[in-house]
């Protein structure tokens, strides 16, 4: 019985056209009884093979190569894989107006439940005693030595001075009363607990790029809302919350750059890629376990890196440029993000404080 096997060609560097599928027709032994291939081979009657009879010896094998414009596969632009339809090209990261409203549900309830008695309890808590004096320290620009690089206190510093902390509670010890001290910690809490109720949308958005399904975004989402540890560390003034922020922007930019896989050095291509440098140096600058994320974005690179080296479609000029790009956002930027948070630091710092002991201004 005669039988239909699929054939694809792949175009190698320097040939002159491309394949399409082509179609081999595997003929039978000549002892084989005379039959007839189904006209629905071929594209029915006239041509193609539609309606073919005789022995399979007089069959034999045949084949149909279907010729491509290679200018219409170069339309992805520099690097994309020849072959690739507009299909192919066009980005999978898509979230539908039912998937949008789905988000913004989840997003108010988890605001409800991040946003809910902000106030309780109205006294230090835990680090508060470090990180509220902190950012005090930054609104009196009293010079300080701290382990943890400086973003996420001047982040604190700047909540403080618009909420109207005029950075004379000292934060010395947990249990003190903010409220008979009049300090505006409400204000002062509010800004980690919208970074983490940021988190919520940030996951699912994550999730989308990386294909999963409306379903398993809605879950992911959710299961951010209730998660106990990232609700009570956004609840207090704390630099774990802007840390996680970071670090999830710093992962959603990364997979939302793999959607524009296909378009290489495209405008989108090149936002994402710089937002994922910026984003991985704002997490570096506000505590040090951000180096796990520099980490984690280094192996992913090197992999994708990897691949691109052996795809055949990619010229080694191209390859270069794929590599002085991502040396370009991933290593030269974060690095300047983290210098420049420190230069507003020694800035904003200015007048002698209890630092001068551990570290010169």
């Amino acid at each position: 019985m005669a039988h239909l096997e699929n054939m694809r060609y792949r175009r190698q560097p320097g040939a002159a056209a491309a394949y399409d599928d082509a179609t081999v027709i595997s003929g039978m032994s000549p002892s084989t009884p005379t039959t007839a291939v189904d006209d629905s081979f071929g594209g029915g009657d006239g041509g193609g093979g539609g309606g073919v009879a005789g022995p399979a010896s007089d069959l034999g094998y045949s084949y149909e190569k279907k010729d491509l414009d290679y200018a219409s596969l170069g339309a992805a632009g520099p690097g994309a894989p020849h072959g690739a339809g507009a299909a192919e090209r066009a980005p999978r990261f898509a979230i539908s107006t039912n998937q949008w409203l789905a988000l913004a549900l989840i997003t108010v309830l988890a605001a409800y439940v991040r946003l809910w008695r902000l106030s309780n309890p109205a006294s230090v808590v835990f680090d508060e005693v470090h990180f509220g004096k902190f950012a005090g320290k930054y609104i009196n620009g009293t010079y300080f030595f701290d382990v943890h690089p400086p973003l996420a206190k001047m982040m604190f510093a700047a909540a403080g001075r618009l909420a109207g902390y005029d950075g004379v509670f000292d934060f010395k010890s947990i249990g003190l009363d903010y409220v008979a001290a009049g300090v505006p910690y409400v204000g002062m809490r509010l800004m980690p607990a919208l970074l983490g109720l940021a988190m919520v949308p940030i996951s699912y958005v994550t999730l989308a790029a990386m294909g999963h399904a409306a379903d398993a975004c809605a879950l992911g989402a959710l299961l951010v809302t209730f998660e106990n540890a990232l609700l009570t560390q956004s609840r207090l003034i704390l630099l774990d919350a802007a840390l996680i922020f970071f670090t999830g922007m710093t992962v959603m930019c990364w997979a939302l750059f793999f959607t524009q896989s296909q378009r290489p050095f495209s405008g989108r291509w090149w936002t994402y890629l710089l937002l994922t440098g910026v984003n991985m140096g704002n997490a570096l600058s506000c505590k040090w376990v951000g180096l796990f994320l520099v980490a984690t974005i280094g192996v992913w690179t090197l992999k994708d890196l990897w691949e691109r080296l052996g795809d055949l479609s990619v010229s080694l000029p191209q390859l270069a440029r794929h590599f002085a790009a991502r040396t370009f956002a991933l290593i030269v930027v974060p690095l300047t993000v983290y210098l420049f948070w420190f230069q507003i630091h020694f800035m904003v710092l200015h007048k002698s404080g209890d630092g001068n002991a551990f570290m010169s201004p």
